[in-house]
This record gives C-alpha cells, sequence and structure tokens, in this order.
C-alpha cells in the first residue's frame, strides 16, 4: 500500500525535474540544485503518521531515519561525515515535531561518483529532510532495481539497477556469464582476441563426464589444440591446497575425486562445466610441486597459459582454496518493495522498479575486483594483466573485464572516474598495440618506449604492494608481464630492469623504508628492486629526465647469472659496471648536529632502502660540507637514533643522470648548466634535480660496491671520481638566486632568500619522495579548520581592517585571523596561513616576510594591519581579476562582485563530479581581458613584469589550494569565506612549495595574450 503522495511518484516527473535544474551537470547527492527535489511530505511528523497508517515507501523511509547513516553537507562536493541518525539529528535540534523545519523531498539520480550526465544511469532514490535548516543535509539514501529483461531507458537514461540473484551458481547467473562470453566472442573482434583453439598447456584438467560421476582427471596433452579456462585464486596456506605431485602424477592421471578437491577448485570445476568447457589449468594441479626442474619450466609459460586461455575465473573474494566461489551472498534483511515506482505519470502506466535501501557494505565493482582480496597476491598481477578475458566471482555478484567491455552483474560499469583505474590495472604493457605484431627497435620511437617504461614502472609500483607466499618468486611471478615487454620492445631483461632504460631505473626507491625488509636468502642484486620486500616507486620522481648530460652515468658492461632456464625468473647473481662521478658521502646514524660539523648547503634528502636501526625516520638531511669536498646526511633532533654517541660511516654518493624539476623557485634564472664546450666537468646546482644512489665500499682496492645494502655489487671505474662543484658551485647558486625578487638589502637578506630558496628546493623533492596527506587531516590537529571544521563565519563590520587579498581577510571573517584585522605579527600570519592553506614553510615565510620588507618594518617584531597590504603596487596591483584599480576604487577591502562574476562564468573545465572548474586557459584569457580593459579605463594604469606575474601568482591560488573549483571559489571570492567542509586541495606532506607553485604560476603568465584581445576587439 502507498499513501496518495508516494503513489504519484514517477520516473517521469523525477527526471523531467532533474534534466531542467541542470543537475545533470553536478555530482550525485551534493550540490543538486533545488528544481531538482519534488516535495514529499511537509514535515516528519506527516511522514510518521502516513507510515503508520500503511504506507510501505513512508514506513521505510522512518525505517531509515531511525538509522545511523552518513549525512552530507550541503555545497560539499566531496566530503562526508558520520552523525547519528536522522530522528536523533531531529530530537537533538528539538525539530522532530517542527513541520516548518522539516519538509520531506525527493529526486532521483546516480549512485556513481562521476556526473549523472557522463554516467547516463539513474539508479538512485534520495530523500532530503529539512532542507537548508542545518550545516548539512539530512540524506537518506534509496537503490531502484528492475529485471534485467525490462531494459528501462528514459529520455536517454537507464534507469535502475538490474536485480540480481545472491546465488551465484543460479541459472540466471551462468545464462549472464555465458552472454558476457558471447558477446565478447561476436561483438569485440576489434579489442579482443578471438576465442579460438590454441595449443594446451603441457597438463589441464579434463572435466567433461567421466564415470557417470563428478569426478575428473588430470591430462598431458601432448601439444594437442583445443580451448581451455584457467583459474586465478589465493592459496592461502599451501598446507590445504590440493598439489600434483611427482608421487601422486599417476593417480591424478587415472582420476581425481571431486569431492576431495577444495571448494575453490570443486566450483572452478563447476563452472567450467556449466559455461561449455572441456579443459581447466590451475596451478597447484598442473605443475608438479615437488618437481623444480617441471616448475620452472611451467612458470616461465605462466604468462602465455593465462593469455591464451578463453576466459580465467577470479576466486575475487576467496582468502585461500577452501574458499567458495559459488555461493549464497546473505545480506542482512532488508524491505523490497517490489513494484513501486511506476515510469510515467500516467497512473495506468507499468511499475516494473522495485525499491530498496542501500547497504553500504555492498561490493561494487571498484571493490569487488580492483580491490579484491585477490588483488592483494603478487601472482595474480600477472594473471590478471595477461589474461584476455575474466570472470569474478566476488562475494555479492559477478563481474566481468575484457578490453572491449567492464561491467557487473547489476549492470554497474566504471564510470569517467574510475575509468583510467581499471584500464590501469588490467591492461599490461602491450595493450595499446596487436598482439599479434613482433615489433623490432626499429618501429619503437624514443618517446614510445619510454611511455612503456613508464608502464613498466607503474606495474613494479603496483606489484610490490601484493603478498608473496614464497619469497623466492619475486621476479618470477612477474616473468609473463616481462616477458610480453621484451617481445614488444626487443629490449633485454637485467634483474627486473631494462638494458636501454638502465640508468634511469636504477633510480628506484622504497617508499616506506621503515616497512622495507631484506630476505634471508639471496634474491637479486642490491641494485634490483626485487632484492627487498618493499613499496618501491621510481615512475612519479623520473619521468621528465634530461637525456645527454655531463651528469649522465653510462654502463660499460652487464650480465646476469640465472637460476634456472627462465629469462625472467630467478638469478643468481649479477653485476654492472658504470662510468661516471662520484663523492664521498658520510652517513651519521643520529642528530648531525651533534657531529661537530659544519656543512652547508642543504642539498636534499636521501632515501635508504632500509631504516637505519633505532631511527624512526625514512629520511635524512642531505648537506655539502665544503671543507672536505663531501657531502654529508643524518636524521634531525627529532628523528634521531638514542642510541649513544654518533656513529659515521663513510660512502659513496655516485651521481646517475640529471632530472628536470618542472617547476623552479621564481626568480631562479634557469641558465642551462656549462656543457662540454664550456668545462670538463658539471656542476651541481639546486636549479636542476639529479637522481644518484648511495653505495658501500665491497672491496675498495677493485672499486666494487653494493647498493647501500649487502649482497649484489656495483661496479664503478677508478678513473672517474670527480665531480666540480664545492665552493664554486656554490657561488653559481648565489649568483643566480640574488639577481630576483627580494627587496631586503645587504648580505644579510640576500643570505636570507638563499637559504629559504635552498630549504624550498628540499621540500619541493621532500613532497615528491613522502606520502601525501589524508583528506581530511590537511589541516594540522591543532588548527582551525582541522577535519573540516572551520571556526564561524563573521562578516566584517565598520571600522574593521581588510586588505585586497580575498583569503587573508577570508581567514579574519573566520577568526584565524584577529577579526577586525588589526595588530597583527608577520611571524603570527606565516603560522595561520601555513596551517589553514598548507603552503609550505618556505612560502609562509616569504611572502610575510615580503610584506614586512615593503612595508619597512622588522619581520621579526613588526605589526600590521590588513589594509596596510593594499599598498599599490606592492601586493596590491592593477588589473586584479576581483578588485577594481586602485586608481578607480581606492577603498580594496571589497570584491567587485561584477568582475567576479565575469571570472566565474568563464569557467570551461569540469571537475571529476562534472560541477564547473577554473582551468589555466580560463585564467590566462581573464587576466588578457582585464588588463586590456584596465590600460582602458585607468588613466594611471600601470604594469611591468614583477606586477603581471605577481597578479598571475594571485590567480593562481584558485587552481592550487581550490582546483579551480567554483563552488568553493563562489564563496571566497564573493563573501570571503570559506565553503562549508572546504580544505586545501593541496596535500602535500611538507605543504605546497614556491617551486611546485611557480610551475603553475609560469603557465598561467605564459598563456596571457593581450594582443589577440584587443585584435579580436577590433575584428568585432
Amino acid at each position: 500500500m502507498l499513501c496518495e503522495i508516494c503513489d504519484q511518484l514517477s520516473v517521469e516527473i523525477l527526471l523531467k525535474l532533474f534534466i531542467d535544474s541542470d543537475a545533470k551537470l553536478t555530482k550525485p547527492y551534493y550540490r543538486i540544485p533545488d528544481g531538482a527535489w519534488l516535495p514529499h511530505h511537509s514535515s516528519y511528523e506527516k511522514l510518521i503518521a502516513s507510515a503508520k497508517n500503511g504506507c510501505e515507501f513512508c514506513s521505510e523511509i522512518w525505517t531509515a531515519s531511525k538509522l545511523p547513516r552518513q549525512h552530507y553537507r550541503q555545497g560539499d562536493g566531496d566530503k562526508e561525515r558520520d552523525f547519528d541518525s536522522v530522528e536523533k539529528v531531529l530530537r537533538s535540534k528539538g525539530l522532530e515535531d517542527d513541520s516548518e523545519k522539516t519538509q520531506l523531498e525527493i529526486c532521483i539520480t546516480s549512485s556513481r561518483i562521476s556526473s549523472v550526465e557522463s554516467n547516463r544511469r539513474m539508479d538512485a532514490l534520495v530523500v532530503r529532510v529539512g532542507k537548508g535548516t542545518y550545516d548539512f543535509d539530512l540524506i537518506l539514501e534509496f537503490k531502484l532495481t528492475c529485471p534485467r529483461e525490462e531494459n528501462i531507458q528514459l529520455q536517454g537514461y537507464r534507469i535502475g539497477r538490474y536485480d540480481i540473484s545472491p546465488d551465484l551458481g543460479s541459472d540466471a547467473n551462468f545464462k549472464l556469464a555465458t552472454s558476457w562470453l558471447s558477446v565478447c566472442h561476436q561483438n569485440h573482434q576489434e579489442t579482443c582476441v578471438p576465442i579460438e583453439p590454441t595449443t594446451l598447456p603441457d597438463r589441464v584438467l579434463d572435466v567433461a563426464d567421466f564415470r557417470d560421476s563428478k569426478d575428473l582427471r588430470l591430462l598431458e596433452t601432448g601439444g594437442i589444440k583445443d580451448l581451455y579456462l584457467t583459474l586465478s585464486h589465493s592459496w592461502g596456506d599451501p598446507a590445504g591446497v590440493l598439489k600434483t605431485t611427482t608421487q601422486n602424477l599417476p593417480q591424478m592421471l587415472e582420476c581425481i575425486e571431486f569431492s576431495a578437491m577444495p571448494n575453490t577448485f570443486q566450483d572452478a570445476v563447476t563452472i567450467t562445466r556449466k559455461l561449455g568447457y572441456r579443459y581447466l589449468w590451475i596451478d597447484s594441479l598442473c605443475i608438479l610441486q615437488d618437481s623444480r626442474e617441471d616448475w620452472e619450466i611451467a612458470s616461465a609459460k605462466m604468462g602465455s597459459i593465462y593469455k591464451g586461455s578463453a576466459l580465467t575465473i577470479a576466486a575475487a573474494a576467496s582468502t585461500s582454496s577452501s574458499g567458495n566461489l559459488i555461493h549464497v551472498y546473505e545480506q542482512a534483511p532488508v524491505t523490497i518493495l517490489h513494484n513501486a515506482l511506476r515510469i510515467d505519470a500516467n497512473s495506468d502506466s507499468h511499475r516494473p522498479l522495485s525499491i530498496r535501501r542501500k547497504d553500504r557494505h555492498e561490493d561494487q565493482l571498484v571493490n569487488g575486483t580492483v580491490e579484491s582480496q585477490l588483488a592483494t597476491r603478487g601472482w595474480t598481477l600477472q594473471e590478471r594483466y595477461l589474461s584476455e578475458r575474466i570472470l569474478h566471482y566476488g562475494k555479492r555478484q559477478l563481474y566481468w573485464e575484457c578490453r572491449g567491455h567492464i561491467c557487473a552483474a547489476d549492470g554497474d560499469e566504471p564510470d569517467e572516474y574510475n575509468e583510467d583505474l581499471f584500464r590501469r590495472w588490467h591492461y599490461g604493457p602491450l595493450d595499446n598495440q596487436n598482439s599479434t605484431t613482433n615489433p623490432t627497435t626499429t618501429n619503437i620511437t624514443p618517446s614510445k618506449y619510454r611511455e612503456l617504461c613508464l608502464t613498466w614502472y607503474s606495474i613494479l609500483a603496483q606489484y610490490s604492494k601484493r603478498n608473496l607466499s614464497v619469497a623466492s618468486d619475486k621476479l618470477p611471478a612477474l616473468s609473463g608481464v616481462a616477458a610480453q615487454f621484451a617481445r614488444m620492445t626487443c629490449d633485454r631483461y637485467v634483474h627486473g630492469l631494462w638494458e636501454r632504460d638502465l640508468i634511469y631505473g636504477l633510480l628506484w626507491r622504497c617508499k616506506k623504508p621503515k616497512n622495507s625488509r631484506r630476505p634471508r636468502e639471496y634474491r637479486a642484486p642490491t641494485w634490483s628492486w626485487a632484492a627487498l620486500d618493499a613499496e618501491i616507486d621510481l615512475e612519479s620522481s623520473f619521468k621528465d629526465v634530461v637525456p645527454g648530460t655531463l651528469h649522465d652515468a653510462e654502463v660499460i658492461d652487464w650480465d646476469v647469472r640465472l637460476a634456472g632456464r627462465d629469462p625472467f625468473g630467478c638469478v643468481e647473481g649479477g653485476h654492472i659496471t658504470l662510468s661516471g662521478y662520484s663523492w664521498p658521502f658520510l652517513k651519521i646514524d643520529g642528530d648531525i648536529s651533534k657531529a661537530g660539523l659544519k656543512p652547508k648547503p642543504f642539498f636534499g634528502h636521501p632515501i635508504f632502502d632500509v631504516a637505519s636501526e633505532g631511527n624512526s625516520g625514512d629520511m635524512a638531511d642531505a648537506y655539502f660540507d665544503a671543507a672536505n669536498q663531501r657531502f654529508v646526511c643524518g636524521w634531525n633532533q627529532s628523528d634521531a637514533s638514542e642510541t649513544p654517541g654518533i656513529q659515521a660511516e663513510h660512502l659513496t654518493l655516485f651521481l646517475v643522470c640529471m632530472i628536470r624539476t618542472g617547476g623552479y623557485p621564481l626568480g631562479f634564472a634557469g641558465e642551462k648548466l656549462p656543457g662540454p664546450e664550456e668545462m670538463d666537468t658539471p656542476h651541481i646546482t639546486r636549479r636542476s634535480d639529479y637522481g644518484a644512489l648511495i653505495l658501500r665500499a665491497v672491496d675498495m682496492d677493485k672499486a666494487i660496491y653494493e647498493r647501500e645494502i649487502p649482497l649484489g655489487a656495483l661496479l664503478i671505474r677508478n678513473d672517474a671520481v670527480n665531480l666540480h662543484g664545492g665552493a664554486n658551485s656554490s657561488a653559481e647558486m648565489d649568483r643566480s638566486v640574488n639577481r630576483y625578487l627580494s627587496k631586503s638589502s645587504g648580505i644579510a637578506g640576500h643570505l636570507i632568500n638563499l637559504f629559504v630558496f635552498a630549504w624550498d628546493f628540499g621540500l619541493f623533492i621532500l613532497n615528491i619522495i613522502t606520502p601525501s596527506r589524508k583528506p581530511g587531516h590537511v589541516v594540522p590537529a591543532h588548527a582551525a579548520g582541522h577535519s573540516l571544521n572551520w571556526p564561524e563565519y563573521i562578516p566584517p563590520k565598520d571600522g574593521d581592517s581588510r586588505s585586497a587579498c580575498p583569503m587573508l581577510n577570508a581567514m579574519a571573517n573566520h577568526g584565524i585571523l584577529p577579526h577586525d584585522g588589526k595588530n597583527i605579527t608577520f611571524k603570527d600570519m606565516n603560522v595561520k596561513i601555513r596551517q589553514t592553506f598548507n603552503f609550505a614553510p618556505t612560502f609562509c615565510f616569504f611572502v610575510p616576510k615580503f610584506a614586512a620588507d615593503f612595508l619597512d618594518r622588522s619581520y621579526w617584531s613588526g605589526h600590521f594591519d590588513l589594509a596596510e597590504l593594499s599598498l599599490h603596487n606592492a601586493i596590491e596591483h592593477d588589473a586584479s581579476l576581483t578588485r577594481q584599480d586602485a586608481a578607480l576604487v581606492p577603498d580594496q577591502s571589497k570584491p567587485d562582485l561584477k568582475l567576479v562574476q565575469d571570472l566565474l562564468e568563464a569557467a570551461t573545465g569540469t571537475m571529476p563530479d562534472g560541477s564547473p572548474r577554473l582551468t589555466i586557459p580560463d585564467l590566462s584569457r581573464a587576466l588578457s581581458k582585464r588588463r586590456v580593459d584596465a590600460k582602458r579605463t585607468n588613466k594611471d594604469y600601470s604594469e611591468d613584469f614583477f606586477h603581471n606575474v605577481f597578479g598571475s601568482s594571485n590567480s593562481s591560488t584558485m587552481l592550487t589550494l581550490f582546483g579551480g573549483s567554483i563552488a568553493d571559489l563562489t564563496p571566497m571570492l564573493t563573501e570571503e569565506r570559506f565553503s562549508e567542509n572546504w580544505e586545501p586541495r593541496v596535500r602535500s606532506r611538507f605543504g605546497l612549495t614556491m617551486a611546485k607553485f611557480n610551475g603553475t604560476v609560469i603557465r598561467v603568465e605564459r598563456g596571457v595574450d593581450t594582443k589577440s584581445i584587443v585584435q579580436a576587439e577590433g575584428e568585432a
């Protein structure tokens, strides 16, 4: 039974409201315009009365309102917070019986992360209680489902998810799997390898009817051709896995009792039979587990075995071979309102849609495949990459993956947000070219080869996060992908790296040295990532290499000593001989400040493969000791070892290559480094990044070294030991810094600036190699705005001091700075800016110091009012995007709303949720128009390079801190307040550095083109 209001609900009405309100361009649940909501009961009290009178939908809404839920803040595009049930919130606010503030509304939308417009599926009803009454929306969510055969579509949208059978072994699920296979075979000729007979693996399971029972047998194929399936699964405890050995091989060839097989294997056999196939390959049964020779042969073929199968069955939710693929999903009891929602507004229209509360613990497409239990195992990465088709058996439903289609049984498909994620995880390095070709090095361009290498490093990063039951499988478990990469590039494999990219491949690093472990038995040389059990990374740090400089080391020779037949498998040794430049390197395990050394300048942060015993920090600080012509590194006081005394070790820093930084601190010259025609050896300066290895001497007489941990060796020629640097390179840096920006006078001012730029560069490197802050925790725990809780916004009153900077004004409006905007210290502004916006400490020092300089006050003891920062042509400048020029409007404390509106409406980009976003070209165009207009209307208009760059800097904060989000920028630029639940988009561990920020500034300023604006106006 439905009440009159619920009975009149229809997809047609709800969809029309949604489309007419432009809600289709927004993220589901968030920022949905009021026009998309259809009024429901006028109060919570009336909802309860309707439920008690027997309305099934009202009863479900009432039931949902009494359950703990996630409630989304109004206007927030990304965040959600835990609150008590809707009813408890209403009671706490004293609004349960307040009919004026508990209006219910309902809308239809999509449950996907991306915008509805891109997803084109409506599968959720959202009920809102009390519009605008709280600082968050009270939201209840319901799923829409329909029978698969209905396939409801309306106005270009698919309506509802499909009903699914909770029994993964039901006829309906097998019919679905069969249809997926058929569609792939018949319709995906351009994307998928056809399903056709191929040479069977050496052994397969023959699952055809056998002795009128479910029993099966192992078959030695002898090279015959046919179709077969493969199983990808987690072994769990190896003792519980059924195996074939040299002893039981005759018995397995005769008969394998179905009932003796573990659950995973039984289900895989059943699936194979149900899908109409005869042969199945399972690793533990088709490889002799006690024969090293047989294992090596099969391991070398593993990639081709999975690639050649018609289908891989993936036990996605099972943690061991005892887990079931075929099972009945037991979900929490929930009421399903069958035939509860009609499609058309016509009262006689068909009602195929069902409504039920959404279970947030249901596995979805991402966590059912990419983030499944199976995806934590090392061997299964190549099984996934190399399989042409995969049928995943998840916890709740089936999932399908092939090159032409990715979907779930309930109809869920990857959206824009997750499409790249799936492609990156599913496809290996050969997938961007026809796998049937046999390319040679002549048709692989350098840029293409570089792209493939970056793909390889991305695969390594994913692989290194996974677990292996047998430590020695580190290289064999990836051998199939390596073999495919070799066929693609005709390159040679060097212990997990590639000959043509060996110089840069050597620069892999451990992301978490504290968690890094070295195996007890030899597995690979120390210069190979395979020598460690650790999460490694290379791609993010070294993708922008600068080839052909004097800094490049040269590979003289190398060798690999294999431990078996597989050229991509286990090794027993190897070496590399390199020629390059090296420096003495003193590593101090302890507090470097207690070592009695005064090294300078600061040069960066070495990352060791394994954290030193007693030191909690992953990274050390590196300095140059000019007096002794060496690098020195150690830990600062907070991370230092508590062991008594200073423990020092003499190592070697070996320079590998130069790497482009991508963004210099504002004012750095950026001249090219001296080349061969200018000097015989290169300078090291902090205008560029460098990749280097830290080595320990194994045999100093023979110049044999190892990479910071024992095992393996690196050989360095004795005639390549000196690198030009020391005092000369320091002077080089002094000259380039002192030309720019600083208004401080004297040596002290120059030294401060030099220190800040050097410090900033160090933080820039640190941000690259350290994990980012987690969403919701960008602002420190002790600071205003932590956990997205900003102080109350209070507009300025008469007499309050405000500046031309919206963000500083917002800090005062929220009480982070004094609300009156007066008597602020420069040091306090430094701290507050850093906490609020996650600027790097260098940035937060440099800007207040700059302000103190132009106000002619002491940074260390001076005070100022916000209005004083509006001094013309200091921080304030003509052609602002939010203020009229000071010559026209002297009071710079308030924004010009017309200018702000023009800026916001010029946005052409979109956020991941589909909402509008300002882009770099948008800001460049806006600055171009603004400068042309300002020059025309302001007779006192002034412009120079410095102020133009400062204007681009102010504009760039809209991109770096706000991500260009119009939803977040609107309250900031119009009211000068933080939007609810906003936090800085910069999540770097050490904050936004000047080096990083100015990469954006340069791009914005470079795009400014006033001439084209003038020309266009003239043509008009």
